[in-house]
């Protein structure tokens, strides 16, 4: 009798304790080991592979080489994204394992308004057409035209 209470307890636990592993495993959103946290069942990226910070006068001696190098000197400074372009390439990126980039195509629509489609790329830079976005072209565009005229990275 004392053996079958025993036996009952013992997997009674054992089932407690893979439950527990099983939901650690199911309420882990992202592939990273799960944590004993009580705000976050992951550990946070922190860190994005091919994404590197630098100081502006490092991006200041890279534009100035590229605007040099370029067979497209003083066409293209940079280019302004607005938010709702960004979330567009978000949403792009979530459907789609596949993609190697974005392009940005600007149109005018209506009385006129300013529009932009969003689209993204593959790993042969061909676009994909299945899904494309369209933002509002507001606060976005090619510097020149939209540029910060006081930052040092293109040094105006």
């Amino acid at each position: 009798m004392k053996n079958k209470l025993i036996l009952h307890v013992v997997f009674f636990l054992t089932g407690v304790i893979i439950g527990a592993v099983i939901m650690c495993f199911v309420c882990c959103h992202c592939k990273h080991h799960c944590c004993a946290s009580q705000t976050h069942c992951c550990k946070v990226k922190t860190e994005y592979p091919g994404v590197t910070k630098i100081l502006a006068d490092s991006a200041h001696k890279c534009c100035v080489c590229y605007m040099h190098t370029s067979p497209f000197h003083d066409t293209l400074v940079a280019y302004k994204i607005n938010m709702l372009q960004f979330h567009a390439m978000q949403l792009l990126a979530a459907t789609d394992t596949t993609v190697s980039g974005f392009r940005i195509y600007p149109g005018i629509h209506g009385d006129p308004e300013d529009i932009t489609s969003v689209v993204s790329t593959n790993p042969s830079g061909k676009d994909n057409l299945s899904d494309i976005y369209s933002t509002s072209g507001a606060n976005s565009g090619p510097c020149p035209t939209s540029c910060d005229a006081t930052s040092p990275i293109p040094g105006h």
